[in-house]
């Protein structure tokens, strides 16, 4: 194991540090392959070329976050709500294709949530149109032991983004009541 060992003044055996006297500095040089440079080509030596790859990921994260409000805008553009006599359809169009469309009964749209900003659009959500999907996740970790995951996400109905929502809300009240 390469590294030094220090020696306190009074003959004590101090700490192991690697690659320059303090641990994390040494533990920063190893992951920045500077290590790796002074020992030559061995086991560190492809250590300058992965650590970078990790460092991607991050950045694709990140560009992905920016990128949201764009994937959002072009999927309400190929999103359309109507209302008729006897229930209201929402279709939504997939950014890279494909469709969903679902009817709601008057029944499903009672107690309707309605948000509204200082412009007067705003969303209305129907809690009673909600679904649920359950997610389960199983298996054995490092140590050997097994775990269960199961998570539940409610999946939110409604007409988002409308200019005018309490126009909306109003025609609902007067046709479903």
């Amino acid at each position: 194991m390469g590294g030094t060992t220090r020696t306190g003044p009074d003959g004590a055996d101090g700490h192991r540090a690697d690659a320059g006297g303090h641990p994390v500095y040494g533990l920063c040089a190893v992951l920045d392959g500077r290590v790796a440079h002074q020992a030559g080509a061995g086991a560190f030596a492809a250590l300058p070329l992965v650590f970078p790859l990790f460092g991607l990921i991050f950045v694709a994260a990140g560009v992905g976050m920016l990128l949201s409000p764009l994937w959002l805008t072009l999927k309400a553009g190929r999103t359309l709500y109507a209302v008729t006599d006897k229930r209201v359809l929402l279709w939504s169009g997939g950014v890279w294709g494909g469709r969903t469309v679902r009817s709601l009964s008057p029944a499903q749209l009672g107690d309707r949530a309605r948000t509204q900003g200082a412009d007067g659009g705003g969303d209305l959500v129907f809690p009673r149109a909600a679904t649920l999907s359950t997610y389960t996740d199983s298996g054995t970790d490092a140590g050997g032991f097994g775990y269960s995951r199961t998570r539940t996400q409610v999946n939110q109905v409604g007409f988002y983004g409308i200019p005018d929502v309490k126009a909306v809300d109003d025609l609902l009240r007067q046709t479903f009541g």
